[in-house]
C-alpha cells in the first residue's frame, strides 16, 4: 500500500521535478517568493534568506540531474547487455 502511494506521488510530482531540474528561472523565483514570505519587510533580511535558499535549490537541481543521468546510463547499459545475451 505504501509503495502504491509513493508511486502515485511520484507520478504527480514528476512534471514539477522536471521543471525544477531544467529551469533556473523557476528556482530563482521560488526562492525569492519564499524569502519574501518568511522574512519581515526588510530587503536585507530577504537577501540573507534568499541566498541560502538559492544555493540549496541549485544543489537539489544538480542532484536531480545527476540521478536522472545515472539512471539513464544504467538503463542503456542493461539494454546493451540484454542484446548481447
Amino acid at each position: 500500500m505504501v509503495l502504491a502511494l509513493l508511486d502515485n506521488v511520484k507520478r504527480v510530482f514528476r512534471p514539477m521535478l522536471h521543471l525544477w531540474r531544467t529551469s533556473w528561472n523557476v528556482r530563482w523565483l521560488v526562492a525569492v517568493i519564499v524569502a519574501a514570505i518568511v522574512t519581515p519587510p526588510d530587503p536585507f533580511s530577504m537577501i540573507i534568506v534568499w541566498i541560502p535558499l538559492l544555493v540549496l535549490g541549485e544543489i537539489v537541481a544538480l542532484v536531480l540531474r545527476h540521478s536522472r543521468s545515472a539512471a539513464e546510463h544504467e538503463k542503456a547499459r542493461s539494454a546493451g547487455a540484454d542484446r548481447t545475451q
